[in-house]
């Protein structure tokens, strides 16, 4: 669902690859002051970031802005909010940002504000193993479209899921129009609580149930979030949870 948040990170970006002014920015996207909805002003703002896209390189060299990874760790969070009554995480992955190029954007930004005494929350390895989803789990992890800013929903851990297999786990989770989240998801949803947070890291010492059958997600105070694809599909254990997004079409933010 399109809200003010989205339509104001994409202004930021045409104004980064124009040199414009957000209002400026606006402006050029309307006619004779007309008065238009925000899913609709995000809609015209998407087709012309995908324009733009094609020559961001040479407009950004003309302005002297570039955006670095770690402007993108920046915006990222700066738009992260957590709700704690809810446990919901949201956060923005930006137009043109894939979900690897987030990681490590908020992996940059993580290391460079020396958070958590030095310790990493995504160890470079960690990454790899998330870049490499996709082609291992096809059908529970597909590469997705970065060309239009994306905003995620994390729920975690969501009420009744902890001690279950991953079938019980999933009819909780559809009862509240809830499928299990993305791995790449949940693992930004963690990066990016501790960012905002000073290095606090949710989940700690839990294993978490993702899209991908097979594979839990693991988040080690020592390690950061880690991938681990040790089988426990059907077990159900004290340190097993599962975090949800909202199922396609269930009318909730995705």
């Amino acid at each position: 669902m399109v809200n003010a948040r989205i339509v104001t990170q994409q202004l930021g970006e045409l104004q980064s690859l124009t040199g414009e002014g957000c209002p400026e920015a606006a402006a050029r996207l309307l006619s004779n002051g007309e008065t238009i909805s925000l899913h609709d002003l995000s809609a015209r703002l998407d087709r012309a970031l995908a324009a733009l896209r094609g020559t961001e390189i040479t407009v950004a060299a003309a302005s002297g802005v570039q955006r670095t990874p770690l402007e993108i760790g920046e915006q990222m969070v700066n738009s992260f909010f957590f709700d704690k009554q809810g446990g919901v995480s949201t956060f923005i992955i930006p137009a043109g940002v894939n979900d690897i190029q987030a990681m490590k954007a908020v992996a940059e930004y993580f290391d460079r504000h020396k958070l958590r005494n030095g310790s990493e929350v995504l160890p470079w390895f960690s990454i790899e193993r998330f870049g490499r989803l996709p082609q291992k789990y096809p059908q529970h992890c597909q590469e997705r479209d970065c060309l239009v800013s994306r905003e995620i929903t994390v729920t975690g851990v969501v009420k009744g899921t902890k001690e279950r297999n991953r079938a019980t786990q999933e009819s909780v989770l559809n009862a509240q129009s809830l499928g299990f989240s993305d791995p790449r998801d949940q693992a930004l949803a963690v990066a990016l609580f501790a960012c905002k947070y000073n290095g606090s890291l949710l989940y700690s010492g839990t294993r978490l149930r993702g899209s991908i059958p097979e594979i839990t997600l693991v988040v080690s105070k020592a390690l950061g979030v880690l991938v681990d694809d040790k089988t426990f599909d059907d077990e159900g254990d004290s340190f097993i949870s599962a975090t949800g997004s909202p199922l396609a079409g269930s009318g909730l933010k995705s």
